[in-house]
């Protein structure tokens, strides 16, 4: 029996491989791979990598883990090989889990860094699982990991317990109904928040059927009408460029089955807002706001008819807003009294029992966004006289592909390490489908003897994930800097768009 689920556990449909576990097949997989990982000699707290996901091995893989006070570290499955390095280093993981092959991009790492396991295999040869007694579930110790970026740099990893991922689900049970949930569907990434925390585990371990994707597919995209029909789906969440790809490519689904569908991890504008409610045929669209920070979901609205407002989140989910003047940077201490008028714009605050332990290894950073029980999200927006959050921007540099956060420092570092390169700067551009994609400028040493950027594409994907590699590349002699030396990415951004028209 898996602890700290108090027999509570639904049914995982894998699409893909078309493949079905009942909670019953589901606790015996889990027990299998925990004698395999008692024999390893898996310590609690140790890190282990699981570098697969959207399917039904990477939940049996994870609750086993979990069963004996491991701590998962989920990794993209198209992550490139310095950025795989660069995780298993920081967190000394000896072990990554994969599922049936590793990627090309890491096929050299097998057998030097770290061993690569596929439970799925060795379970086959367990018949009974163990009879070893196991420790007491530590629900306090670090028992999740997700990398939100900095992964070729500095990394910045987000760590959770069995205790703030509890206190995330109790939370949600007051805010969004397991009624709605009884057959919920994911295509989002399940190394990723959103997906995983969210979309994912809240329903499964709260005894609902779960029927998982591949991670924006386009054939799942281009079926999903069917697939939501054909499993008679009550509940889905996902993000607004999935969205804009659905309206385009799929038939809607017939069958009226959806009771609730959430959208999340980006802003989600008026029209796309009312476009879903077509598709699915339901008004019961909530916007959702979230950060991994904090558990994901944060906020949203409760309403059976929604009547769409860009950037209307709602009202609060176990959190706490409050709206300052100042961002982190310029305050020392939040208090109450510090928190702006109704209607007035400014940065936003979450107070919830369901913040993170910290960054991994990165007291600084954990510092730079908490003060007290506050955590800082580096969002912009306001509080309506009716109580409810709106969103209207953000203050960070990161880029949002898609829901995914990407470090544009973060790339810097791998392309300035090409010996052709002199500098560079990536930055966002906004995508009708994905929300932005990633561009950028780039300085070459010498203009004549330079490389193709189809060979500086190829060359870059070898290092990062696949959807971290810049789509859009400016070739210029200088790049704009501030007065400071600095780049402001946004005016370089606008710089780069001008040179294009």
């Amino acid at each position: 029996m898996i602890q700290f689920l108090n027999g509570k556990i639904g049914e995982i449909v894998d699409y893909e491989n078309d493949e079905e576990w009942s909670a019953e097949k589901i606790i015996k997989e889990v027990d299998k791979r925990i004698t395999y990982l008692l024999e390893k000699n898996v310590l609690p707290e140790e890190k282990i990598i699981i570098i697969h996901g959207n399917n039904i091995q990477f939940f049996a893989d994870l609750l086993a883990l979990w069963s004996l006070n491991a701590c998962v570290v989920c990794v993209d499955p198209t992550v490139g090989a310095r950025e795989f390095k660069t995780i298993a280093r920081f967190c000394d993981s000896r072990i990554a889990l994969y599922n049936g092959k590793v990627s090309k991009k890491l096929s050299s790492l097998v057998g030097s860094l770290i061993e690569f396991v596929d439970l799925k295999e060795i379970a086959k040869e367990y018949n009974r699982g163990s009879k070893i007694p196991l420790n007491k579930i530590d629900l306090d110790r670090p028992a999740l990991i997700l990398f939100t970026s900095g992964t070729t740099g500095n990394p910045k990893g987000v760590v959770h317990s069995l205790r703030t991922l509890i206190a995330k689900w109790e939370i949600l049970k007051k805010h969004v109904p397991l009624g709605y949930l009884e057959i919920s569907l994911c295509l989002l990434p399940t190394h990723f928040g959103h997906g995983l925390i969210c979309n994912c585990l809240y329903p499964l371990l709260n005894g609902k059927k779960l029927i998982i994707l591949p991670r924006f597919n386009l054939k799942s995209i281009m079926e999903l009408g069917r697939i939501i029909d054909r499993y008679k789906v009550t509940y889905m969440s996902s993000v607004p460029a999935v969205w804009k790809s659905v309206s385009n490519l799929s038939d809607c689904p017939r069958g009226k089955t959806l009771q609730l569908v959430t959208c999340g991890s980006a802003p989600l504008g008026a029209r796309l807002w009312r476009d879903i409610q077509r598709w699915t045929s339901t008004y019961r669209v909530w916007n959702t706001y979230g950060i991994t920070e904090v558990g994901s979901w944060v906020g949203g609205l409760q309403q059976d008819i929604v009547r769409p407002v860009s950037g209307l989140i709602g009202c609060g989910w176990g959190a706490d807003f409050m709206i300052t003047k100042e961002g982190a940077d310029s305050i020392e201490e939040i208090v109450a009294e510090k928190s702006l008028p109704v209607g007035r714009e400014g940065h936003i605050w979450i107070n919830t029992a369901a913040v993170m332990l910290g960054y991994y290894k990165r007291e600084d950073l954990t510092c730079s966004v908490m003060r007290g029980k506050w955590f800082y999200t580096g969002d912009i927006g306001y509080v309506r006289k009716d109580g409810l959050l709106v969103l209207t921007g953000r203050v960070r540099n990161e880029i949002n592909f898609a829901g995914l956060k990407i470090s544009p420092e973060d790339i810097d570092l791998v392309i300035e390490e090409h010996e052709a390169v002199k500098e560079s700067c990536v930055f966002g551009m906004n995508d009708k489908i994905t929300g932005e994609i990633v561009a950028v400028a780039v300085v070459f040493k010498d203009y004549i003897n330079k490389p193709t950027i189809h060979e500086m594409k190829n060359w870059v994907s070898n290092y990062v994930s696949d959807y971290k590699v810049p789509r859009i590349w400016y070739e210029l002699r200088n790049i704009p800097k501030t007065s400071r030396g600095k780049y402001n990415r946004k005016k370089v951004a606008k710089y780069c768009k001008e040179l294009g028209n």
